[in-house]
């Protein structure tokens, strides 16, 4: 007889996430509200699984890695190729043989002796091993995001807006004995991933790499059939196309365009100036099977909502963005996807879901640094201030007719920081892994998502209305 699974429902309640003052009510369906359903996404409901825990409570984990002198030395002289380590949780599991190696780019990478970021394959060496049902997590350092919350209040809108993303949790980490400290635990893009998110999770996943749009050489990182490139071919040859006509017909044959849509809204509302709409950089690409077309999946999201006039219809350097706001039926839905998402994007509403987790954080902080408790109230009261301001940029844009058209030579990325990458390169370690690091407003617009501000916590996705992507 087949054990059943715990709903995720009923785990929330024996977790204490069904107490009183939370409401049972479903998030926003922004799919089906702000624009057409995506072709690409269904509800479903699914049950919980170990993982689920894992990412679901409310706790900074302590983890402890532990390389042998020789590990150590193998990790120095290739910081990105795997070496073994034994990997133990405080009051969890002990696992040995884990692989381990450096990750970031740009402003996030650190060598050992600093405060490096790590990419975690839990059965690189040891096939069947898991660390709480996850093969693959990455410990990032946060050095961009003083806040240590950037990622983890864009996963919990992502599962508002049904984008699929990675799972956030927190954890305070040593290495040999020597603490260093409060790091943003982040599941990996893989099958098992692919798997929660896609009901055809076997097709081809790859990584935009390094400031790189879908014509370079992007890596296959997941993905059982052949591996010629088309899917990636077919994409960029509707982009490329000239007659306005045959490029949405392709277009939509090649992209699930609703979800774009959804993922271009979401990218530029968060102010990500360093993801795929807006740098061509930190992003996933995912083919399902049997020619469905395909979905982005956003990355690196740890230096978002910091140009709070970040513009929202400026043209997007990014081909496939060029390419779906090229055709004026798009363009405009496009606007009207923004201001249905608006509400989820209201600037208390935001402060208000980053205080669910500011009282785990600031405690592991303080226990790590007694006297840190007035820099960290600023930070948060800063991180505050540019949710507030973000939120009246974007109604004030709204109301503004878009920019005028740029040549597409003088289309460079809107901020001048530096680009990064949150996760190098494919994890085979045979080969070398680069650094990474409208028209005017319709008078009837499409009706606003009302935010349901008393949703359960938002790590969770609401059984009922959690989908896949097939």
């Amino acid at each position: 007889m087949k054990n059943k699974r715990t709903p995720l429902w009923l785990l929330l309640l024996v977790l204490g996430f069904g107490s009183a003052g939370c409401s049972s009510s479903s998030p926003p369906d922004v799919a089906t509200t702000a624009s057409a359903e995506s072709n690409a996404t269904k509800d479903s409901k699914r049950t919980v699984s170990k993982s689920d825990v894992f990412f679901i409570k409310q706790v900074v984990y302590r983890i402890r890695i532990q390389l042998s002198n020789t590990q150590e030395r193998k990790l120095r002289d290739d910081p990105r190729q795997y070496v073994r380590c034994t990997i133990a949780e405080e009051g969890g599991p002990t696992l040995k043989d884990v692989g381990i190696k450096l990750k970031g780019a740009a402003g996030s990478f650190q060598e050992l002796d600093d405060k490096p970021a790590f990419t975690i394959n839990v059965d690189k060496f040891k096939k069947g091993q898991s660390f709480h049902s996850l093969d693959k997590l990455h410990l990032n350092n946060s050095v961009q995001d003083d806040t240590y919350t950037c990622e983890w209040l864009c996963m919990s809108l992502c599962q508002d807006l049904k984008i699929p993303a990675p799972r956030i949790a927190h954890a305070r980490v040593w290495l040999n004995d020597r603490d260093l400290g409060l790091y943003v635990v982040k599941e990996g893009f893989d099958q098992q991933f692919l798997s929660m998110h896609f009901r055809d999770s076997d097709g081809n996943l790859y990584d935009g790499g390094f400031c790189q749009d879908i014509d370079a050489e992007l890596e296959r990182d997941e993905g059982t059939g052949v591996d010629d490139r088309s899917d990636l071919a077919k994409l960029v040859a509707a982009c490329a196309e000239e007659d306005p006509i045959v490029k949405k017909r392709l277009l939509e044959q090649a992209l699930d365009v609703d979800a774009f849509l959804r993922f271009m809204a979401f990218e530029t509302m968060i102010c990500h100036w360093d993801g795929y709409v807006g740098n061509a950089n930190n992003y996933r690409l995912y083919f399902p099977p049997s020619e469905k077309p395909a979905v982005f999946l956003p990355h690196g999201m740890d230096q978002v909502f910091q140009d709070t006039e970040f513009s929202l219809f400026a043209a997007h350097p990014a081909m496939v963005a060029r390419a779906v706001r090229s055709i004026p039926e798009w363009n405009a839905k496009y606007r009207e996807q923004v201001r249905a998402m608006l509400p989820l994007f209201q600037g208390k509403r935001l402060a208000d879901r980053v205080l669910q987790v500011r009282a785990k954080l600031r405690n592991a902080l303080l226990e790590m640094d007694p006297d840190c408790g007035q820099a960290l109230d600023e930070i948060i009261a800063n991180w505050h201030s540019r949710l507030e301001e973000r939120s009246k940029s974007m109604e004030r844009q709204l109301n503004e007719p878009d920019p005028p058209p740029e040549q597409e030579s003088e289309m460079e990325p809107e901020s001048e920081m530096e680009p990064s990458s949150d996760e190098p390169s494919k994890d085979e370690p045979s080969k070398d892994e680069p650094p990474q690091d409208e028209p005017p407003q319709d008078e009837t617009a499409s009706e606003q998502i009302q935010p349901d501000d008393e949703r359960l916590e938002p790590i969770v996705e609401d059984p009922q209305h959690e989908h896949r992507t097939s």
